[in-house]
């Protein structure tokens, strides 16, 4: 059985991340570890400190928790030209001891796949994000040219959306095989109408039209232009609400000022539970502001509305109309044109025949695409 070391792109949390899913479903057929490293809980000095101090002193080996073997060795942060050699060496070193076949690294600054003179292992880079969307700050170009060096040396490129791998193809030189993100898909098609109800009770949103965004809110995610459209759109439908699922920056700042009881925000919710949070809302929404980085992106909550068999409103990101779902509507990023949107997804009917739309993005079937890439190898 190949061994597979997975560098994710952070380190494994209770999130549900790409190359988290994908390495779990990979163990049907491999023996799979995961880089496992300490991440500063905030941005304090304290706290950064605390992570490369637990990095720097952590011991070369392997763990298992919850049946997920775990790998962990020394790792620098800063200077990042120094941390980046060191890694490499402390990671080659783990490489040896554990007798790594494949190293798939999908992380894009920190951790290079080490050299192969001392050890021949075949190396995948995975591209689940744009590295940077500029070169001209010193972090910018570091990450650039990090990423462009990886997908260089490494034996396989692949890529979460097309667009990342056009990016491969004309920034980097590489082909890069598309695997795209997945989804949980038998849970979401599988959802617990009383889990449902429960939380409809709990938030009392029971027999209101629910638009709903579900996921991290970064600075990426328009919820101001979102709230602003849910207020103009209740005033037609007063039996309406708007659900903000998940934590994140944005989220926090409209939680503090919000004083409507129609807009509710949950805070973070533990991944056994979310599913029930997708059969919860009557449609599901992508406001991401328009950028390089947005257009390129995967986004698995689109997966994952469709899979619960809800209608989404998006922006148009080049990714999601690249993708052209039945159940998606593209809407500027402007308040009558998203009012307009809800109205529309109020009197959308569900065609049974889109309950196969998104089969194919189960991780299990992402991973056996994976897998194939592994297998050419050798």
């Amino acid at each position: 059985m190949r061994k597979i070391l997975i560098i994710p792109s952070s380190s494994y949390s209770k999130i549900k991340r790409r190359l988290h899913e994908i390495g779990l479903a990979l163990r049907r057929r491999y023996q799979v570890f995961f880089l496992q490293w300490e991440e500063p809980s905030s941005a304090s000095p304290l706290s950064k400190a605390m992570a490369m101090a637990s990095n720097a002193f952590s011991t070369r080996g392997v763990y298992e928790k919850d049946g997920i073997i775990f790998a962990r060795c020394p790792l620098m942060h800063r200077p990042l030209a120094w941390a980046q050699r060191f890694n490499a060496h402390s990671i080659q070193r783990l490489l040896i001891q554990q007798k790594i076949d494949v190293l798939i690294n999908g992380i894009h600054y920190f951790f290079p796949a080490p050299e192969r003179e001392k050890y021949s292992y075949k190396h995948i880079f995975d591209l689940n994000d744009l590295p940077t969307e500029e070169t001209l700050s010193f972090l910018g170009r570091n990450s650039f040219e990090f990423a462009k060096k990886q997908a260089h040396h490494a034996d396989a490129v692949t890529a979460c959306s097309q667009g990342l791998a056009d990016y491969a193809s004309s920034q980097f030189g590489r082909l890069a095989h598309y695997i795209p993100n997945g989804a949980n898909i038998a849970e979401l098609k599988n959802i617990n109408p009383q889990s449902v109800e429960i939380i409809r009770r709990q938030y009392n949103i029971s027999g209101k039209f629910v638009i709903g965004y579900i996921g991290y809110s970064g600075d990426w995610v328009d919820i101001d232009l979102l709230i602003q459209a849910f207020f103009v759109f209740r005033q037609k439908r007063p039996d309406s609400a708007l659900l903000i699922v998940g934590s994140g920056p944005q989220a926090e700042v409209h939680r503090k000022k919000s004083k409507d009881s129609s807009i509710i925000f949950t805070g973070g919710i533990e991944p056994h539970e979310i599913a029930a949070y997708f059969g919860a809302i009557d449609v599901g929404v992508i406001p991401s502001k328009r950028s390089f980085f947005q257009d390129v992106a995967f986004h698995l909550k689109l997966i994952e509305y469709t899979a619960a068999n809800k209608p989404v409103i998006s922006s148009p990101l080049a990714e999601v109309k690249r993708m052209n779902l039945p159940n998606v509507l593209i809407a500027d990023l402007k308040v009558n044109e998203w009012v307009a949107a809800f109205e529309k997804a109020r009197f959308f009917t569900w065609n049974p025949a889109g309950n196969t739309l998104v089969n194919d993005y189960d991780w299990q079937i992402i991973a056996e695409k994976f897998s194939s890439v592994i297998e050419s190898l050798y």
